[in-house]
């Protein structure tokens, strides 16, 4: 429950982000179009669709005068994603022909349990209303009325209000509503569908569509579906994880779950026995069936962008046309797209069980489903709220940022070749929440150009009033290193330098190479103020014995005396090798900051196995050096949850145990 108050209140990564785009939205005055903030960003206007800041709820918010506080906001927007989630399927459902209270009910909350929704909800706040989605599923199966005036209003309010909440549930329900009209084919209908996209396209433009910048990173192709995504149990607790899913792959998360899979076994085991009445759907007719399955083969193909894989294993790529490369490259996040395929099956599914078993018997069949997918879903329900923000609940970081005017990143978000994503999405909030101007970086989902013309080097002394966090790495830390200005103008903090010419006198911080650690000196990661005080993004909290690192890349950075006579820096780390996964590994990338000069990436490899789950690194260290930066590199790092020993969905590699500050030389060793 702690935990749960502090992530709302310092949200981390995408929720930091949309939250930004929120406060900054509704700290500026009304604009034309309506979503547009200015002053915000220095390098120019922004429109919040573009930061995934929910701009339908953002702008209700604004115009009733609630709290800018990141709390209040994400805990309306948890409790009307749950509410959208229940209420979209029962009303999809009841198009459907499902009726029934009790059916309605266990239908829908089978649907609210569903493994894609709880999923995505710590993730990406916006994208989570998948609602939307069902609601559109539902409105295109259904038979298109005599009476179409009222159906068509429906869909216009669908499509507007999936247009003010964000772009990829705009373009599926669009899918949606183009196979209604196509099936439909009536000539009042198509007329209606004009004047329903008609209003929706004044709603784009009122709200700034026409601003859309260029693209986002990643590309199409690397957001996709993987074939075995039905299967890859990542989150549930009841069946084995049968596949690994590829770094991008999890956008095309699909697990069915054990009841969920049930569901659409017993479904289709109706279907073929001809038990139960079919549902009410377009697709008995002959037009509308063979759109339908066009529609899946153009959707599976867009969202595997051709690129058929089975796990780790690539089985077959298809050149696809022009035009599937072209709108990819504004929906990039390809493998979402089959969202609407599996909630059209679902919904399929759940009216066909409740034909084949009428009255209480389906209502009792449907519970017992949902009560399935509830147990074995335990570990996605108890990560609907993750844990804060590392960068967004740091407190230093929060006052310096408070305590300036404006606020740069080297390099700046998107220009960084390590892709640092936590610290600049989060730092972004701590300026929305205070005032702070930002300079040259803006984290959005889309962005404009690249990183030509953004000033992405210190060469000089910052501009009175400005704080300039350095990332490390050649990139960043490297040029200031050059130029002198560390430690002239520079503090550490976190793996940070944050540079400043008119450091306040009261809780300055102290410079990173006259306070650096001298040999011998030991630093215990059980500490937890020694991992507040070292380690940057991708790392748990302290334990008695050490820290967990988390994702595919943790920093660890550490100032260094450079008089004392160090002659070597010592690392004891020790692998996740639970008996479900009784080996792996990870890659070290380091380098040392020696004024003056540039420094040099150098790599080794460590390998963890039950036997053998510590290793010693030894890392030599150069004359003159004022910091050690270290990045760690997992291989497949994996939650408890996923591989079934336990509720945790911390995606574990390599812990910390203690690093020691040495007189002696030494190679990298065991």
């Amino acid at each position: 429950m702690l935990q749960g108050a502090a992530a709302l209140e310092a949200p981390p990564r995408d929720w930091a982000m949309a939250v930004s785009g929120a406060l900054a939205l509704l700290g500026d005055a009304w604009r034309w179009p309506l979503l547009r903030v200015e002053g915000w960003v220095e390098t120019g206007p922004v429109n919040a669709i573009f930061t995934d800041s929910w701009p339908l709820l953002a702008g209700l918010w604004k115009l009733a005068g609630a709290p800018a506080e990141p709390a209040a906001f994400l805990s309306a927007g948890l409790l009307l994603l749950f509410l959208l989630q229940g209420a979209a399927a029962g009303l999809a459902l009841r198009l459907l022909g499902l009726r029934g209270a009790g059916a309605l009910a266990a239908g829908a909350l089978v649907l609210a349990l569903w493994p894609a929704f709880l999923f995505r909800v710590p993730v990406h706040l916006a994208l989570s209303a998948h609602g939307l989605v069902i609601l559109a599923m539902g409105m295109a199966l259904a038979p298109m009325p005599e009476r179409s005036g009222p159906r068509m209003a429906g869909w216009g309010a669908l499509l507007c209000v999936a247009a003010l909440t964000h772009a990829y549930l705009l373009a599926m329900a669009l899918l949606g509503f183009l196979f209604a009209l196509a099936a439909a084919a009536r000539g009042r209908v198509l007329a209606q569908g004009l004047a329903v996209l008609g209003a929706l396209a004044a709603v784009m433009l009122a709200a700034g569509y026409a601003e859309a910048p260029a693209t986002g990173a990643g590309g199409y192709g690397h957001f996709r579906l993987n074939l075995a995504a039905p299967i890859a149990a990542a989150g549930g607790s009841l069946l084995p994880d049968l596949a690994a899913l590829p770094e991008g792959h999890d956008d095309g998360y699909a697990y069915l779950s054990a009841g969920g899979a049930l569901l659409l076994v017993l479904a289709l085991g109706l279907a073929l026995a001809g038990r139960g009445e079919p549902p009410p759907t377009v697709l008995g007719r002959p037009r509308a069936a063979l759109l339908a399955g066009l529609g899946v083969l153009v959707l599976l193909a867009f969202a595997t962008a051709g690129r058929f894989d089975w796990g780790t294993r690539s089985l077959a790529e298809l050149a696809l046309p022009a035009p599937f490369e072209v709108l990819g490259s504004k929906l990039r996040g390809a493998g979402r797209m089959v969202w609407p395929l599996a909630y059209a099956l679902v919904l399929l599914a759940l009216v066909r069980l409740a034909a084949a078993f009428p009255g209480r018997a389906g209502a009792a069949l449907l519970a017992g489903l949902a009560g399935l997918m509830a147990v074995e879903l335990s570990p996605l329900r108890a990560g609907t709220i993750p844990a804060p923000g590392p960068w967004s609940s740091d407190p230093v970081l929060a006052r310096e940022i408070a305590r300036a005017g404006r606020l740069a990143s080297i390099p700046p978000w998107g220009c960084d070749p390590d892709h640092v994503t936590a610290l600049d999405k989060e730092m972004q909030l701590l300026a929305a929440r205070s005032g702070t101007r930002l300079v040259n970086s803006f984290a959005a989902a889309r962005r404009a150009g690249g990183c030509a013309g953004l000033p992405y080097e210190l060469t000089g002394v910052p501009a009175p009033g400005a704080l300039v966090v350095l990332k490390h790495g050649a990139a960043g830390f490297g040029p200031a290193m050059r130029a002198g200005l560390i430690p002239e103008a520079c503090r550490a903090h976190r793996g940070l330098a944050l540079c400043r010419a008119d450091w306040p006198e009261d809780g300055a911080l102290p410079l990173p190479g006259a306070p650096g650690l001298a040999a011998p000196a030991s630093l215990a990661f059980s500490d937890p103020a020694v991992v507040r005080a070292h380690l940057g993004e991708g790392f748990s909290g302290a334990e008695p014995w050490g820290v967990w690192s988390t994702g595919s890349r943790s920093r660890l950075a550490v100032p260094l005396d450079p008089s004392a006579g160090a002659r070597s820096v010592a690392l004891r780390l020790r692998g996740f090798v639970p008996p479900a996964r009784p080996e792996t590994a990870a890659r070290l990338g380091w380098r040392f900051a020696v004024p003056g000069e540039l420094s040099t990436d150098r790599e080794a490899r460590l390998d963890f196995t039950r036997a053998e789950p510590e290793a010693v690194a030894v890392f030599p260290v150069p004359d003159g050096a004022v910091w050690l930066e270290l990045d760690i590199y997992p291989d497949f790092p994996v939650s408890p949850a996923e591989i079934g020993t336990g509720t945790d969905r911390r995606s574990l590699g390599v812990g910390l145990v203690e690093l020691t500050i040495r007189t002696e030389d030494g190679p990298i060793e065991r």
